[in-house]
C-alpha cells in the first residue's frame, strides 16, 4: 500500500528548496528535496543548486535525494552531462515531465539517478531512491529543523 506523498517548503542555509517530501511505503520512508524545474534557469543554474544541497550536507545537515522535475528528456540529458559520474555528497535524481506516460506517477519508476559508473541505470521507484541518501529517520529531521533560515 502507498502512503501519500506529504510536502511541504524548505528554507535553509543556502538551500531553497522548491519543497520537501517524504513518501511512505509499508514500513520505507524516503526524504527528499525537490526542485521543480520551468526552464527559466541555466543548467550551470541548477549545477549551483546542487552543490548547495553538497554544502548543506557537509555543514551536518541530511543527505537525502534532490530531486529535479525536469519540462523535457533534452533539459534532463543536458542537466546529466553537466554533473557528470561523480558520486555526490547530496544524490540526485530525475524525471523528464515529457517521458511521463499517461497513469504513471512520480512514485513509479521514472526516477534517472545521476553519477552511475558506465552505463545509465534503469529509471527507479521514488521508494527506492532512500537507498541512496540518509533515511528519513526523526534524528535527520530534527537536524533539517535545527538548521538556521536564511535571510
Amino acid at each position: 500500500m502507498r502512503g501519500p506523498l506529504r510536502f511541504g517548503s524548505v528554507s535553509m542555509h543556502r538551500v531553497r528548496a522548491d519543497g520537501h517530501g517524504i513518501y511512505q511505503e509499508g514500513d520505507l520512508r524516503v526524504a527528499f528535496f525537490l526542485e521543480l524545474d520551468r526552464a527559466t534557469e541555466s543548467v550551470p543554474t541548477l549545477v549551483k543548486k546542487v552543490q548547495r544541497y553538497e554544502q548543506l550536507v557537509t555543514e551536518g545537515g541530511p543527505a537525502w535525494p534532490v530531486l529535479f522535475s525536469l519540462p523535457d528528456h533534452t533539459r534532463e540529458e543536458h542537466l546529466h552531462k553537466a554533473l557528470g559520474r561523480q558520486p555526490r555528497a547530496a544524490p540526485v535524481a530525475t524525471v523528464a515531465r515529457d517521458r511521463l506516460m499517461d497513469g504513471t506517477g512520480v512514485a513509479d519508476a521514472v526516477w534517472l539517478p545521476t553519477g552511475a559508473a558506465g552505463a545509465p541505470e534503469p529509471p527507479r521507484r521514488l521508494i527506492d531512491l532512500g537507498r541512496l541518501g540518509d533515511p528519513a529517520d526523526d534524528s535527520a529531521l530534527l537536524r533539517l529543523d535545527r538548521r538556521p533560515l536564511a535571510q
